[in-house]
């Protein structure tokens, strides 16, 4: 697996944070998700959406509904063909219903991500600052055009509002952007420990401990850089790898994560 080779690298960097994390704690012991759960659901998930809409075509939630679970579906398999079922079925949906619809503009931003419309992704995003995917869209739209100052405000609202494992996330890669390691460092690691019990090590994985993990071995990998616009390079660099990776496929496909430039597995 390709974070084996970058272990070593990680522990050194973490090795000062250790009184106050324990490197016992730092060791991956989740169970992985079986193969095909994943799809699996999601097809059964597709297929209800597909069967209400049959019964009422004219209606406009489930065809955004049915927008996300494609959008989902892409992101656990790498297949381009999903995205334009999203497509489809978040305008039908928004030609349906174009009032107070913002699961299928939410869709239409993702898409224009994946497809490196970030000014879209953006104008998009803009009307959805209410939603946390809204804002997570304008962070890494605005670092992926290198507008970090932007990205930054969008990622502190969003970890004020929730500072969940998310939106920790998000805000380490504007870290990252800026040059600041140990901020990055730090966000990182209350991710990591954000749906821990306390004083209990996690029995499972999570598909979104997958993804952070990922994310964090792959920031690790290029913490050498320095100057901005190699660190906001680097940060493209994490998002192209991480397509490739299958277990953040299929922690994407659970949380949402925007692919950069997902491949046919």
């Amino acid at each position: 697996m390709i974070l084996a080779g970058l272990a070593p690298w990680v522990i050194g960097r973490l090795r000062g944070h250790a009184g106050e994390t324990g490197l016992e704690d730092l060791r991956y012991r989740f169970e992985r998700t079986a193969r095909g759960t994943i799809t699996a659901a999601l097809e059964r998930e597709i297929a209800f959406y597909q069967t209400r809409i049959t019964r009422d075509p004219q209606g406009g939630l489930d065809l955004a509904s049915l927008a996300g679970s494609y959008l989902r579906m892409a992101r656990a398999t790498g297949d381009l063909s999903w995205y334009v079922l999203a497509d489809q079925a978040a305008r039908r949906s928004l030609a349906n219903l174009p009032f107070q619809n913002d699961s299928a503009i939410l869709a239409l931003a993702k898409i224009a991500e994946v497809r490196h419309d970030f000014k879209e992704a953006i104008r998009l995003a803009e009307g959805l600052r209410a939603h946390q995917d809204g804002l997570g869209i304008l962070v890494t739209a605005h670092l992926a055009i290198g507008d970090v100052e932007t990205a930054g405000r969008a990622a502190e609202e969003l970890v004020r509002r929730l500072p969940t494992l998310g939106s920790l996330t998000l805000r380490a890669l504007v870290s990252i952007a800026r040059g600041a390691d140990a901020a990055a460092e730090s966000d990182f690691l209350r991710a990591i420990a954000a749906r821990r019990k306390p004083g209990r090590p996690a029995a499972r994985h999570t598909p979104e401990r997958s993804w952070v993990a990922s994310t964090h071995g792959a920031a690790a990998s290029i913490w050498h850089a320095h100057s901005t616009r190699r660190r906001c390079a680097s940060y493209r660099s994490i998002r192209s790898r991480l397509c490739t990776w299958p277990n953040s496929r299929r922690a994407r496909a659970h949380i949402g994560w925007p692919s950069g430039t997902s491949r046919r597995s």
